[in-house]
């Protein structure tokens, strides 16, 4: 890989928003039960103002974001590997 400290930190971020965005099913509602799923849009929005939403599992979701960020990372470092070390003859 051409940026292994960038590849290192994407997967830990990939791997930390996957956490949460798993722990916002599960310990959604509080860890009083069995969680639902967050009360979120596509665009991670709230569906309905007018309602609050019971437990954490939207901020855990929010927070969740880092799966993203770290798939980018990962496709820059493929990208810049690709691009740097390819073979010329």
């Amino acid at each position: 890989m051409a940026f292994p400290r960038l590849n290192a930190f994407s997967f830990w971020l990939t791997a930390l928003g996957g956490f949460l965005l798993y722990f916002s099913f599960v310990g959604g509602s509080g860890l009083y039960g069995a969680g639902n799923a967050p009360d979120v849009g596509w665009w991670r929005t709230r569906r309905d103002v007018t309602r609050i939403s019971v437990g954490h599992s939207a901020i855990l979701d929010h927070r969740s974001a880092g799966v993203g960020f770290g798939s980018i990372g990962t496709a820059i470092n493929i990208i810049a590997t690709i691009l740097s070390m390819r073979f010329r003859a």
